[in-house]
């Protein structure tokens, strides 16, 4: 798309005062946003350090800054000083040049939640929030920072959670720590207590720009709104349609509340769908349609074709045998332009493990982000590792001796290096104590001997660590996030090399992780993408395969209300729209199941 269309173009060359741009799946939205840049720095003159592009990602702040790099190249003599950046990232610069912040830094997620057990073991609650339900903590602490206030949870009553609350913000305070939330929030504040200050940074952009908009909360628009004072030159791109992170606080009515706190906004439309054929297009339409909550609008395909379909099986093995048929029906190039797109991280596991079963190649993301090495469960893996293959070391035990439980004390370690023989004979007098600690260390010498990937799978499913997960994470969620961070190891242990010192690789690991960025290309060449619908946000594939589709997967069985089921349906329609050619839906009878309620209305009464 070298030459934009008259909707494009409107966008482009809109200038001053505040506008909305509402824009489409497949609209051409990056596009339009490098070229009004362009359009600002080369028509109209607009010095480019004065001009901010707000992304929500930092990998999309990079193709965005990437994009504007190859197409500055392009034009002689222009200057390319246009700043890209994530919330976040002006946040935390607010924050950093505040002077009020200069001594602070940015705890990781392992630190939080290091100080939260540390919280609920001085309360004497560490049984009852252990590992994965300190995540829950942590979760109600991020939405109570971006909404404002106390959001319920079942698992956390109200009371003890603001007294948590109060001790985790005294704690970072004390340490001179600030978490992800606290950049916006203590940027807002410092705005509204600070009018120098916060003219210091209007004076500094005269031209902002915010993609994908609907993804942004309550808190962070207060901030842009701010920067953006006096001229009001904000200019916002984003789809109401397409809003799917309500866990984070975004709210899709932020569109609407946009053009109400500015009553003198340009409405800006780019409606016309690239992608897509136009009967993936209309089934999309029909799809959406039934929200209450959107901007009403009407998506215009410029490409012929598309093809939809949606079977029905009796049993869930014949929906699969169904899918499995119908990928080999494509050519190994046709295959790595499609995706199995599907609602949790557990089907994505499940789905990769009926492809594999079946030799079918999976496009794999390598997961290179730091964070994989410091996720709880993954750390305890590289305990057990580190334990049975760096020499039985006392500091590796600690972190393992009770996972899955059996009820030792640290009181039972006299040496630096743990032995078999010191263990029973602290518990010389306890027969049952004796038996479970020789089985224990048969499964020890059993993992020392293997192949590390080997041994991950042996830890998780004969020592038995997935089914402890399950028993202390009573959240489903995290669980199934759980078991996905232990795949993306469990994958990369490939890489461990025959008699390397298990020191090294997990250096290794991590200079790979810190080298390679998370959203990095590196990935296998041929096969299929299997991903969450979460994750599709962005992508667009040839065809797209949208197995169980069912009522209590999609939506799920823990929505319920009216918000919770069109946040639901618009999850669908970004899955759906990622579809250029081919768009293939499943649904299953078995055991009187029924066919998603967004998709019941395309099916032939039968």
């Amino acid at each position: 798309m070298n030459r934009p269309s008259d909707m494009q173009r409107k966008a482009i060359c809109h200038v001053a005062g505040p506008a909305r741009v509402l824009a489409g799946p497949g609209s051409g939205k990056t596009f339009t946003i490098i070229q009004r840049i362009s359009y600002l720095v080369n028509v109209i003159k607009i010095p480019p350090e004065q001009i901010l592009c707000i992304t929500y990602t930092k990998a999309a702040a990079q193709e965005m800054q990437s994009r504007y790099q190859v197409l500055k190249n392009t034009e002689a003599g222009q200057n390319c000083n246009v700043h890209f950046k994530t919330i976040h990232g002006i946040c935390y610069q607010i924050l950093k040049e505040s002077g009020e912040y200069r001594n602070f830094s940015l705890i990781n997620e392992q630190n939080k939640r290091k100080i939260i057990e540390t919280i609920l073991k001085n309360k004497g609650l560490i049984k009852e929030f252990i590992n994965g339900a300190s995540s829950d903590m942590l979760d109600a602490i991020s939405r109570k920072k971006n909404a404002l206030s106390y959001i319920s949870d079942s698992s956390i009553k109200e009371e003890l959670f603001e007294t948590i609350y109060d001790e985790y913000q005294m704690m970072l305070q004390q340490r001179k720590l600030l978490d992800y939330d606290d950049m916006v929030s203590e940027s807002y504040k410092i705005f509204i207590t600070n009018n120098y200050y916060l003219n210091k940074w209007q004076r500094r952009y005269d031209y902002i720009l915010v993609d994908e908009f609907q993804d942004v909360n309550l808190l962070q628009y207060n901030v842009i709104k701010l920067l953006a004072m006096p001229q009001n030159n904000l200019y916002v791109v984003g789809d109401d349609d397409q809003a799917i992170y309500g866990f984070r606080g975004a709210m899709p009515a932020i569109m609407q509340t946009f053009s109400n706190d500015f009553p003198n906004v340009k409405e800006l439309l780019l409606t016309e769908n690239y992608r897509s054929g136009n009967e993936i297009v209309d089934f999309a339409e029909k799809i959406i349609q039934k929200n209450r909550q959107r901007i009403d609008k009407k998506i215009l395909s410029k490409k012929t074709g598309g093809n939809v379909s949606i079977i029905m099986k009796d049993t869930e093995g014949e929906e699969c045998t169904k899918l499995v048929e119908d990928i080999n029906k494509l050519t190994d190039e046709e295959r790595k332009n499609s995706a199995i797109i599907l609602r949790t991280n557990r089907e994505v596991v499940r789905y990769k493990a009926l492809l594999a079963e079946k030799k079918i190649k999976i496009k794999e993301d390598i997961p290179r982000e730091k964070s994989l090495l410091i996720h709880f469960a993954v750390q305890d893996i590289m305990a057990f590792l580190s334990f049975c293959k760096g020499g039985y070391k006392r500091c590796d035990f600690l972190k393992i001796m009770n996972k899955p439980e059996i009820y030792l004390s640290e009181h039972a370690l006299m040496s630096e290096k743990v032995s078999e023989g010191e263990l029973l004979q602290y518990y010389s007098m306890n027969s049952e104590m004796q038996e479970r600690i020789k089985k224990l260390f048969i499964h020890y010498k059993r993992i020392e001997n293997l192949h590390v990937q080997l041994a991950v799978q042996y830890i998780r499913n004969v020592m038995g660590y997935d089914e402890y997960l399950k028993k202390k994470i009573c959240n489903q969620y995290e669980y199934e996030k759980c078991i996905t961070r232990m795949e993306e190891f469990c994958e990369m242990a490939k890489e461990y090399r025959e008699g390397e010192k298990i020191e090294e690789f997990f250096k290794r690991l991590e200079t790979v992780c810190i080298s390679t960025p998370a959203d990095s290309t590196a990935r296998k060449r041929t096969g299929i993408s299997v991903i969450t619908m979460h994750s599709a946000k962005g992508l667009e594939f040839d065809a797209v395969f949208l197995p169980d589709l069912n009522e209590g997967v999609m939506p799920g069985r823990q929505c319920n209300t009216p918000d919770e089921i069109e946040e639901e349906r618009r999850l669908l329609y970004v899955s759906v729209t990622r579809a250029k050619k081919y768009l293939i839906i499943y649904c299953t009878k078995e055991r009187r199941r029924k066919p998603s309620r967004f998709i019941a209305d395309f099916i032939p009464h039968q």
